[in-house]
């Protein structure tokens, strides 16, 4: 028996009749953004890893970065080339993949060095300004020559789609 809607002592809310279902660890789907990896997929990461660090100290010797390394060992194991990962496992290890694309960008922070890149200054400025440049300009123009197809946009006159 369930109490009826405004029956004394019971509250009850709209969102009261789509009941909340606990789902066991071996029912929890792909899309959940908290999926952890089972240990199959763990044991595929940590091959890669070992590998990656391997070929990652084959790059240091050869003066490279260490960084180089780990993303050409990545490249080759992924589900493309070489197939050492799966495109599932590559889908249920994305918290691992994007906890190691920050550790990454901490590791290619760490190799710059600040006296070096002080000289590169204004030829880095320049490129990134002319890169902004250009995106602009060409995305303008493709924005304009499309904009029939836009359909917010295609009633207005020219000067209108220019704004």
């Amino acid at each position: 028996d369930t109490p009826e809607v405004g029956e004394v002592g019971h509250h009850h809310h709209r969102h009261d009749e789509h009941k909340i279902r606990h789902l066991k660890p071996s029912e929890i789907g792909h899309q959940d953004p908290l999926f952890l990896p089972g240990l199959y997929h763990v044991a595929q990461f940590a091959m890669v890893t070992l590998a990656a660090y391997q070929v990652g100290r084959h790059f240091l010797s050869a003066r490279l970065p260490l960084i180089s390394g780990y993303l050409i060992a990545g490249i080759l194991s992924g589900p493309h080339l070489l197939g050492l990962l799966s495109h599932q496992t590559t889908k249920d290890l994305r918290i691992i993949d994007q906890f190691s694309i920050s550790c990454i960008a901490l590791a290619a922070g760490m190799e710059l060095k600040s006296g070096k890149l002080k000289k590169f200054m204004r030829p880095i400025a320049w490129v990134l300004c002319g890169f902004m440049g250009a995106t602009f300009i060409s995305s303008f123009f493709v924005l304009l020559f499309f904009s029939s197809f836009i359909p917010f946009v295609t009633g207005m006159a020219v000067s209108g789609k220019v704004a």
